[in-house]
């Protein structure tokens, strides 16, 4: 891992490391290489955003907290929102297809019913007549 050279006398070493990668003096430092330098001009460099203090516990407001947290329930509750309706819109789905077919199946059944009670009304006529041709089959 690639790091500037030792610090001169007077200079502290800073625990630092590249957030990402650039070239420096000719060398191509990667993220997560460390910077040794002057205390104060690594924390000008952090403060610019160019070096990261791997120990430093970033802050964040109670303000920043709560809007971050406010953001997060507003989108949890879109896509609760979300859920319901798709979830509707799919049980409507299902609820139109359910009757369509249930008409289908209560026109065939009445249909057969119709033709049941025509054929059984038919039925004593035919017995009748059936009944005649044996007696005169007799005679």
């Amino acid at each position: 891992m690639p790091s500037f050279q030792a610090s001169p006398p007077g200079q502290a070493r800073s625990d630092v490391t590249y957030p990402c990668s650039r070239p420096h003096d000719g060398t191509r430092y990667q993220a997560g290489d460390t910077f040794e330098g002057d205390a104060a001009v690594v924390k000008r460099l952090i403060k610019a955003g160019a070096l990261r203090d791997k120990d430093a516990i970033e802050e964040t407001s109670e303000a920043d907290a709560q809007g971050l947290i406010a953001d997060a329930n507003a989108r949890a509750a879109q896509i609760v929102d979300e859920a319901k309706e798709r979830a509707e819109a799919i049980a409507k789905e299902i609820v139109d297809k359910a009757t369509v077919e249930a008409e289908a199946i209560k026109a065939d059944a009445q249909k057969v019913a119709d033709d049941t009670k025509k054929a059984a009304s038919d039925l004593p006529e035919q017995i009748k007549a059936d009944a005649k041709k044996a007696s005169e089959a007799k005679k």
